[in-house]
């Protein structure tokens, strides 16, 4: 007969017996915590208000250069983690002034940007010119070659989104600096992989909200996907982006214990934009009006964006 052994061992022998595996770096299994039955995150929601970051960022601008810093970034940093938004993603502010470079590098985790504020500055990404403008996503997928420059008359300040804390904790990470501050521009491309640029998000969803007609007030997202494989624009950072009903402009950013999601409100259709690497994220009911639902259905977005569109 098959059954659970009982052994009832005294406590003393049990001490005894550990002291051994301590002294030879081994930890019993069964008093060192077994596996949880659910996630448990240190890390908590937070939101941060560009009001209060804007100021920061163009004071960082008139206390650092670009020569002092690799990049002039300010991190936003989860109340219960140490340096990082979440378990799995850095969020970083950073700012780029008119005239200034961020000098060229690379490094194995992989970035995305979520453009603020700047018309005409760019990033280079493997030799290519990606334009940078509000709204944007543009891409600099791990061990690719990047430089930063603003050739405006007016700040570029965008949102950066690393797998660092996921790289770090398999101690995966490398960097190298390029040869020289700047990359060469290679030839220019029609529609670059590395570049999604808000015009074509902001149609998708006006079009899939006309032909959303009986879902008035709820909230639509469309995934943005990889131009040559159609899946996420990452491996370890899907991005999305969703519109709800019109309200005044403002931009925010916020982090759950998964994802960073940085948010619009805008004229014509509020919008925002998610990145991370697992989990869903929730938005409360004075942010998302209207009926939440789970049902898929087909997009019509373009190739920049998802074939699918969910409801929440």
């Amino acid at each position: 007969m098959l059954e659970l052994s009982d052994i009832q061992s005294s406590q003393e022998e049990l001490e005894d017996y550990y002291a051994q595996l301590r002294a030879q770096h081994v930890t019993p299994a069964w008093i060192g915590g077994g596996i949880s039955i659910e996630p448990r995150s240190e890390a908590v929601p937070y939101l941060w208000h560009w009001r209060d970051l804007r100021p920061q960022a163009m004071r960082a601008a008139e206390l650092v250069g670009t020569q002092q810093a690799e990049r002039r970034v300010l991190r936003l940093t989860n109340p219960n983690l140490s340096g990082v938004a979440s378990n799995t993603l850095v969020a970083n502010i950073q700012i780029v002034m008119p005239g200034e470079i961020a000098r060229a590098h690379r490094h194995s985790a992989a970035a995305l940007r979520l453009i603020i504020e700047g018309r005409g500055g760019y990033t280079v990404v493997n030799g290519e010119r990606v334009p940078m403008f509000p709204g944007d996503l543009v891409l600099t997928p791990n061990w690719s070659w990047h430089d930063h420059a603003n050739d405006i008359d007016a700040p570029m300040i965008w949102l950066d989104g690393l797998d660092t804390p996921l790289v770090r904790m398999l101690e995966a990470g490398f960097y190298e600096e390029y040869h020289q501050e700047r990359q060469d521009f290679g030839a220019a491309v029609n529609a670059s992989q590395w570049h999604y640029p808000m015009s074509e998000m902001r149609a998708a969803l006006q079009r899939q909200a006309a032909a959303d007609t009986g879902n008035a007030g709820e909230e639509i997202i469309l995934e943005y996907t990889n131009r040559v494989t159609g899946g996420p624009v990452m491996p370890t950072s899907p991005a999305t982006c969703s519109c709800c009903a019109p309200v005044r402009r403002r931009a925010r950013v916020a982090a759950s214990a998964a994802r960073t999601i940085m948010w619009w409100r805008v004229p014509a259709i509020r919008w925002w934009a998610t990145s991370g690497s697992t989990g869903k994220t929730r938005t409360c009911s004075r942010c998302r009006p209207g009926r939440s639902a789970s049902t898929s259905i087909a997009a019509t977005a373009r190739p920049s964006c998802s074939a699918s569109a969910t409801h929440r």
